[in-house]
């Protein structure tokens, strides 16, 4: 069965980790917090436009994996 949330292609980098990994190894962690920030608006919007419970899973997705890397951030270089 596909997962609408994490789809196949998001593993088919040749590192192995996701999108979302890699942006927040890639960029400075504000730029990080404003692309996770993003989604979640694009989410919320399509929802309420289109009504997809889907686009809540992902809003909610996105939610988790943004509190994940706000605990490490802080972990690693302090509050912000």
């Amino acid at each position: 069965m596909k997962n609408p949330i994490k789809p196949d292609h998001y593993k088919s980098h040749r590192d192995g980790k996701d999108p979302i990994q890699r942006w927040y190894e890639k960029y400075p962690f504000d730029q990080f917090r404003t692309a996770m920030l993003t989604h979640i608006d694009k989410y919320l919007d399509r929802y309420v436009l289109k009504g997809f419970i889907e686009d809540l899973d992902k809003v909610m997705e996105f939610t988790r994996r943004l509190k994940e890397y706000e605990i490490l951030h802080a972990k690693e270089f302090g509050p912000i």
